[in-house]
């Protein structure tokens, strides 16, 4: 039998006959977050313990007996603390794909980059690589799939995405006309794109090497009864809370403040037809389009959802 005190309550385990007993846990941990590894191999939960700093302990999916390692926050970004008050704290975390490296996205606008094997700092990305904002919010950062742990995109403050380099500590890339900033995003399966959801309401599908603008979509016309939660509320909390794609990327799922789940229709190839329509779509709005000197066809192509307003 083994035990260990993860989840706020003691577990007990045993390979041939799993049990589970619940118990206090005596240390008065607070469990901000959760993430298992790609490899299925390791999940690392990130805690805030008695003496308010933060601790992340990695485990083996094998065993509980003990964590294969445990990282204090602080001894590794002194500047990384919790907040004074009880359960004001929002974290995420995320694991590189190739599960070397964790990052954690703090509520208070830092995001941070550990090699947990190793119990190292790689990268404090507001501090070393974009000193001039912060992270717009815990959950916007991800890392790219088709890198095994140095490259990420990042939604900062300033209502830009960056493209960065966490070993070379260097920007690869900026979208910094987004008009908006980003509430969520999420890298297509394939890794050909991504798609952010916007403050404004707005989807905007990006490139994912130089963030590039691919076409938009404007929830605000497709979804008229989705209201803003700045002029509803008076909220300055995110419009839209997640966003997940489907494994064909063909459809998009979003969780909005209004306790709606919305689903937009999106296109699994970007050829150069579709690209040309967005381009032209981007100009002219849906009502002109039956002005334009060209054929039939071509126009009811255009009409074809999704549209750009």
């Amino acid at each position: 039998m083994t035990t260990s005190s993860i989840a706020e309550h003691f577990i007990v385990y045993h390979p041939a006959n799993p049990v589970i007993q619940r118990a206090r846990d005596p240390s008065f941990t607070q469990y901000k977050d959760y993430a298992t590894s790609p490899n299925g191999s390791f999940f690392a939960i990130l805690a805030k313990n008695s003496v308010n700093t933060f601790t992340l302990s990695v485990f083996g999916s094998s065993t509980i007996l003990r964590a294969d390692s445990v990282i204090k926050v602080n001894d590794l970004y002194p500047d990384v603390t919790p907040r004074p008050l009880l359960f004001t704290d929002q974290a995420d975390v995320k694991w590189s794909p190739d599960s070397k490296h964790v990052a954690i996205g703090f509520s208070k606008g830092q995001l941070i980059v550990v090699d947990w094997r190793n119990s190292q700092g790689i990268c404090n990305v507001f501090e070393d690589i974009i000193p001039d904002c912060h992270l717009h919010g815990p959950s916007g950062f991800d890392f790219d799939p088709r890198s095994k742990h140095c490259v990420m995109t990042v939604a900062a403050s300033d209502m830009a995405l960056y493209r960065v380099n966490t070993e070379d500590k260097k920007i690869l890339a900026c979208c910094n006309d987004l008009g908006s900033f980003v509430d969520c995003f999420k890298y297509s399966y394939d890794s050909n794109y991504i798609v952010a959801a916007l403050f404004s309401r707005k989807i905007k599908v990006l490139d994912t090497e130089d963030l590039s603008a691919l076409f938009e979509i404007d929830l605000t016309v497709l979804c008229p009864d989705f209201e803003d939660i700045s002029q509803k509320l008076g909220s300055v909390a995110p419009n839209m809370t997640c966003l997940s794609l489907t494994s064909t990327g063909e459809q998009a799922a979003i969780a909005c403040w209004d306790r709606k789940i919305r689903v937009v229709q999106l296109l699994k190839v970007l050829d150069l037809q579709c690209l040309c329509k967005f381009a032209i779509l981007s100009v002219v709005t849906p009502s002109n389009v039956n002005k334009l000197p060209i054929p039939h066809l071509i126009k009811d192509y255009l009409y074809s959802f999704p549209y750009n307003p």
